[in-house]
């Protein structure tokens, strides 16, 4: 079958194939929205929707949009999708879904990805990594990379407790060249799948693998999650700059402050462990820093 560059999801296959599944048995499909994660946020907080009712339902439902306008990424970037060009897919997990371990969720995501986008493209097996925390890139050259994926992961607790968790995923499969967008500084050029390897990819099928490999990892021992998304990581070895966020004595502003040293290791909850000049180790977590490799080895 051949694949059109701009094919729109096949709601009706997608709905055959994940019927029964613990991810994707509902499907939220929108031709365009400002953001998935958005979409489903509102879904997580209406109980009234039988698949998020909480004891013995179903969580698992996903959103999904052929086109997203004001996508959200880490530290209020924006992730602009193209009509049918990208895969814009929201998770929804409450319980029983919700791993013992919530800190496994980013690398389960990360490694979800990373399998399907293997899958439906065998020739990047050996060209995609992770970049900590929550890109996934495709080998350009050598050291060089391009992103091609994000992930974010949005959470909400009710006393002390995690009530629901969203796990958005932007994957750039379709997209020309001029449609791929501008990258901050010093991070990777965006690239897409069909960039990279020159043939359309069916999202349908992405989707279906995504959710099915996401659905396997549910019932994963975390510790073969974590050596998993550890073997995969490219930032490992590398010098980073690591810019954190802080705020001043009086809490009115935040202060960036900048940690130049080598990633020389990860801990099981995710955590990135930073070397610095002085021989020093700090651990970093996602939602604290922004990191940069330096140019020599993106």
């Amino acid at each position: 079958m051949k694949v059109s560059n701009n094919s729109t999801l096949e709601l009706a296959r997608l709905q055959r194939m994940l019927s029964g599944q613990p991810i994707g048995h509902t499907i939220h499909h929108y031709i365009s929205v400002p953001s998935t994660m958005t979409v489903a946020q509102q879904l997580c907080r209406e109980n009234v929707q039988p698949e998020f009712a909480s004891a013995g339902g179903a969580s698992g439902a996903i959103v999904v949009a052929e086109e997203q306008t004001s996508g959200r990424g880490r530290h209020e970037r924006r992730w602009i999708m193209p009509r049918s060009a990208g895969l814009a897919v929201s998770i929804c997990l409450k319980t029983p879904l919700l791993p013992q371990k919530p800190t496994v969720l980013p690398m389960m995501a990360a490694v979800a990805v990373l399998r399907s986008i293997q899958s439906v493209a065998p020739t990047l097996r050996n060209e995609t990594v992770l970049k900590w925390p929550n890109d996934l890139l495709i080998r350009k050259s050598g050291e060089s990379f391009q992103k091609v994926a994000g992930i974010l992961l949005e959470s909400s607790f009710q006393q002390g407790r995690l009530a629901y968790a969203i796990v958005g995923i932007g994957i750039n499969v379709n997209q020309q060249a001029q449609d791929l967008p501008a990258t901050p500084p010093g991070a990777p050029d965006a690239t897409s799948l069909y960039a990279t390897i020159g043939d359309p990819i069916d999202r349908t099928d992405l989707l279906i693998c995504l959710c099915r490999e996401f659905a396997s990892l549910l019932h994963d021992e975390p510790s073969n999650i974590y050596r998993e998304w550890r073997a995969a990581l490219s930032t490992l070895g590398k010098s980073v700059s690591v810019q954190q966020k802080s705020r001043s004595r009086e809490g009115e502003q935040n202060l960036e402050q900048t940690l130049h040293g080598v990633a020389v290791d990860t801990t099981p909850d995710g955590g990135l462990i930073v070397e610095d000049q002085q021989g020093e180790r700090q651990t970093f977590y996602a939602g604290d820093v922004s990191l940069r490799i330096s140019c020599m080895e993106q």
